[in-house]
């Protein structure tokens, strides 16, 4: 934007200085206007509020946001901050306290959205205080700058002023802030990073139509190499079906499919078929609760679909490494923070924190979450106590930002409750779900492959062991890492060779293990694999032996999923093959909370004779009975309705324990890496090959490993494991030999 020649000359208003040299020296040549930086961001806001919402009255709010979010830098503070004569300059609050002042309240949402546009989204009390203190001043600023920047009269001129007053309830009004916060945050960083040089393509579009095409074309040729029988039958049964259910009303389907069942590439099927019947859906989302197979069915998505596909894992290498600085640094803009890519594969927590978050980084792709289709993957691990929030928010994104969510798993948890629940169940009541599959019996009944065996009575590690002795092919899974190291060093004293699979071992250990485990399996060679839990989901292990610690239900069933996963042993003998033997170690440490309800109700069912973890009935059963009581124990919808968007993101935590990242020397590759991190720092290429050899430490883990050090730090918050404490066997032993975390 250029001054008219016919206008006044005015003091000249920046809103960021820039030192890149220029012919005349470093001097103001390159400083971005004011007034241009909040024009070009009300615009870019505005695009991004009817890209996301196709309502004009939420796009116009979106640019009112923009339009007022820097008003605070008309303060001569601010403008000596840049001169470099003071060091600090708060500006956000001037714009939120303008945009509730001069519309009696009627942009209280925007308000919200502008004073978290910075350090994150305050509580409403916070804002109210801030607000009343800063009015004065941005009274005697708001001449100043209308008169600089007369497009800001917009925002509240009559008749017809950007700023009207929203019709919505308040949790529509709350949720409604957080997408505005969401499109000014993109656009005021994509803003200033064009400013400073640095080209800003948009994402590419997404082109359903063609990307199908291939996706199918993939499916054929790996159908073609499946032997015929029952599992090639279901998985064709499967697709048919979620290429058919794509064109039904509704924004919420469950795909309810046994393991094996090809869910992975059906559910993406249905997608994209969808998105090429709905014209304005914009991306597919995939959400993976587990960091252990993202990039595995990332990978399964590049090779199906021919195209680059963006993944943000929620490991945040070191405390600041997540982001290395791309948010305080707008110069470089990460796709992976705004998710505009037409392909995302995400975690449940990055996912997750974008809901219920309160800070600008994570909210910035809050808007490329509307109009998209969003799967779900293994949905049952949803954390119950969050269930309520959780489905609340879901629905407002389906009902109202145009998203098609697709809960996939074998497992199915029952969202809907019972026509005689109680008050306290707070659940969607009866019709909200449309299923994917047209029989889902029958489709279980079809892939039936693994017969069930309880064993009621306590065993040791050793009585586990003596029973594997026979055994040339056997995978157990218990429930945690320690359990884990136990039974293999039994196995081991009996003579067997035992692979161990755990998180004690970083991603590209346990990647290297799973595809040995996978060549001696077709093999037909001897395998006996120990592991925890990050088997159970997403692996394509097929044993024709599972042996299962009591846990959760759904848990057991995902571990049965890893017997005669391809069907062969049934095909051979008749009937179900594959063999499940569920038991109860005498030691029964496992994890608490939830995880330890679900495994006391599964014990509660088992010894009142049901076995049958195959049927969806039963599966329903369990979910209804550990549902019944899942209120908001955190009061987070109470929250939410009063605008406490702190105490919102400070009581959801999708991870409890705050753990550290660390580094381990696993092989020449990952000690390289420690060097050139330990000499130059954190660079975006060495964090991506960094989280292939990293270890999470649990809270008290990562203190007793600091204290004795066994841990040290690489560079600012980004933890190594020392040489001699990371093993072939048994992965991260922080205490050294004969001890392990």
């Amino acid at each position: 934007m250029r001054d008219n020649p016919g206008e006044p000359k005015l003091p000249k208003y920046w809103a960021h200085s820039d030192l890149r040299p220029t012919a005349a020296g470093t001097g103001q040549e390159h400083w971005q206007r004011l007034r241009t930086h909040l024009v070009e961001v009300g615009e870019l806001a505005r695009e991004f509020g009817f890209e996301c919402s196709g309502r004009d009255d939420f796009a116009r709010r979106a640019e009112a946001a923009g339009l007022l979010h820097d008003l605070g830098k008309y303060t001569d503070e601010f403008q000596k901050l840049l001169l470099g004569e003071v060091k600090r300059a708060p500006h956000s609050i001037y714009g939120a306290a303008t945009a509730y002042w001069k519309s009696t309240g009627a942009g209280a949402d925007v308000s919200f959205a502008i004073a978290g546009h910075h350090a994150g989204m305050p509580d409403s009390t916070t804002l109210k205080d801030r607000i009343k203190e800063a009015q004065a001043e941005a009274e005697s600023l708001w001449p100043r700058a209308a008169q600089d920047s007369p497009e800001l009269l917009a925002c509240f001129a009559s008749p017809d002023p950007l700023l009207a007053r929203p019709q919505a309830s308040p949790l529509q009004f709350e949720f409604q802030a957080r997408m505005l916060l969401s499109c000014l945050v993109d656009a005021d960083r994509t803003n200033t990073a064009e400013h400073a040089g640095n080209t800003v393509d948009c994402g590419e579009r997404l082109q359903a139509g063609e990307l199908l095409k291939r996706l199918l074309s993939r499916i054929q040729e790996r159908a073609a190499n499946v032997e015929d029988g029952a599992v090639k039958q279901a998985r064709a049964s499967v697709l048919a079906d979620c290429l058919s259910s794509a064109a039904k009303n509704g924004k919420f389907f469950s795909l309810t499919v046994p393991t094996g069942g090809g869910k992975t590439l059906s559910s993406m099927a249905f997608a994209l078929r969808r998105a090429e019947i709905c014209s304005d859906i914009r991306r597919v989302i995939v959400v993976i609760p587990y960091l252990s197979i993202i990039e595995q069915n990332a990978a399964v998505y590049r090779d199906a679909l021919q195209m680059d596909i963006l993944e943000h894992h929620s490991a945040a290498f070191g405390a600041d490494g997540a982001d290395l600085g791309e948010y305080d640094n707008p110069t470089v803009r990460a796709a992976r923070e705004n998710w505009d890519a037409p392909i995302v594969v995400t975690t449940s927590v990055r996912f997750f924190e974008t809901l219920f978050s309160n800070h600008p980084r994570d909210v910035r792709r809050l808007h490329n979450i509307a109009r998209s289709v969003v799967i779900l993957d293994e949905i049952q691990t949803l954390p119950r106590r969050y269930l309520h929030p959780t489905l609340s928010i879901l629905e407002e994104l389906g009902e109202r930002w145009g998203v098609t969510f697709v809960f996939s798993t074998a497992t199915q948890p029952a969202f809907e409750k019972p026509e005689d629940a109680g008050k306290t169940d707070m659940r969607w009541k009866p019709g909200k779900l449309t299923e994917i599959i047209s029989d889902v019996p029958e489709l279980f009944s079809q892939l039936r492959r693994v017969q069930t065996h309880w064993r009621s009575e306590p065993l040791s590690w050793e009585q586990v062991a003596e029973q594997l002795r026979g055994e040339s092919q056997a995978l157990v899974i218990v429930n945690t890492r320690a359990q884990a190291r136990a039974l293999g060093e039994c196995l081991e004293r009996t003579g067997r060779t035992v692979v161990h699979l755990s998180t004690n071992l970083c991603p590209a250990h346990r990647r290297r293990l799973l595809n040995e485990i996978r060549t001696a399996l077709q093999a037909d060679l001897p395998c006996l694999v120990v592991s925890t839990q990050l088997v159970e989901a997403g692996v394509d292990l097929d044993f024709p032996l599972v042996w299962r610690a009591l846990g959760p239900l759904d848990s057991i069933a995902q571990a049965a999923g890893r017997s005669d996963r391809e069907g062969r042993l049934t095909r051979q003998l008749g009937h179900p093959g594959g063999r499940l033997i569920v038991f109860q170690p005498v030691e029964k440490g496992m994890p608490q909370g939830a995880y330890k309800e679900g495994a006391t109700l599964a014990e509660t069912m088992f010894r009142a004779g049901v076995v049958d973890w195959e049927s969806p009935e039963v599966i329903r059963a369990y979910f209804h009975r550990l549902y019944s009581d899942s209120g908001d124990v955190e009061n987070i919808q109470g929250k939410r309705k009063c605008f406490k968007y702190q105490e919102v993101a400070a009581a959801v935590k999708w991870i409890e324990d705050d753990g550290l990242s660390v580094l381990v020397p696993y092989d020449a590759e990952a000690k390289r890496l420690i060097d050139e991190i330990s000499f130059g720092g954190v660079t975006l290429d060495r964090f991506r090959r960094a989280q292939a050899y990293t270890v999470n430490l649990h809270g008290w883990e990562s203190q007793r490993a600091r204290a004795i050090g066994s841990v040290y730090e690489l560079a600012k918050g980004v933890w190594a494991c020392r040489e001699g404490l990371y093993n072939e066997r048994w992965g991260i032993e922080i205490e050294g030999r004969g001890g392990v975390i």
